[in-house]
């Protein structure tokens, strides 16, 4: 297992379990489970955020006791890969907007919620693979807004109900799913009735169902 970081790279509230701002001086990140004996729990609101820290972050290892991550955690950094572990339960709006390295986002099932505009204008992803228990792809967060995205397979699962407005806008255009790209509500609803959502038979569903889908998803 390689070596985490030193416990003086990052701020931290004991009271909350929350690393409040990393400080460190490496691109390389690797956060330890535990920091003065006290588990991780919550990467804060900003910890990461470029705008904040002024340091680019190209590669981090989440913490193996994590249950959070705050808003605009990780905004405008230059991760290319996370491995989010299991017990996580949320991440908040715009915890990654404008990560643009980004190439895929598996969640793991322990996940309950995502804000909005989670992973917003992260336009390189290729791969979403959803939780069992989100219930909810909120508005607008897998936004891609300068430029179509290469969204190339996605997996929903069953406890999925709402996909709200501009959850997938333009991902989705560089690998010619055009059908849906603008499709409105009803339009959708008819793609999401079955196992299979009709373009090129990459984007499908765990179970069948109707999930709500708000206009203009995608």
């Amino acid at each position: 297992k390689n070596t985490p970081n030193p416990e003086t790279d990052f701020d931290f509230s004991s009271s909350t379990g929350t690393i409040t701002k990393y400080k460190g001086s490496a691109g390389t990140v690797i956060i330890p489970d535990t920091i003065g004996g006290i588990p991780v729990k919550v990467i804060g609101d900003d910890a990461f955020n470029y705008a904040r820290i002024n340091k680019k972050v190209l590669s981090i290892t989440l913490p193996s006791t994590l249950k959070s991550i705050g808003n605009s955690a990780f905004y405008n950094q230059d991760i290319s890969y996370i491995d989010f572990p299991n017990g996580l339960d949320r991440i908040e709006g715009q915890a990654f907007l404008n990560c643009t390295q980004l190439k895929e986002v598996i969640l793991p099932d322990s996940v309950s919620t995502l804000g909005e505009s989670a992973f917003k204008q992260c336009e390189s992803i290729e791969k979403v693979v959803l939780s069992s228990n989100l219930t909810e792809i909120p508005n607008s967060c897998f936004y891609s807004w300068t430029k179509q995205g290469a969204l190339n397979d996605i997996i929903f699962k069953e406890g999925l109900e709402v996909i709200g407005a501009n959850a997938f806008m333009n991902q989705c255009a560089v690998n010619g799913y055009t059908g849906a790209l603008y499709a409105n509500k009803s339009t959708l609803e008819n793609y999401f009735d079955g196992a299979s959502l009709a373009v090129n038979g990459r984007v499908w569903l765990a179970n069948y169902m109707r999930p709500q889908v708000t206009d203009y998803a995608w």
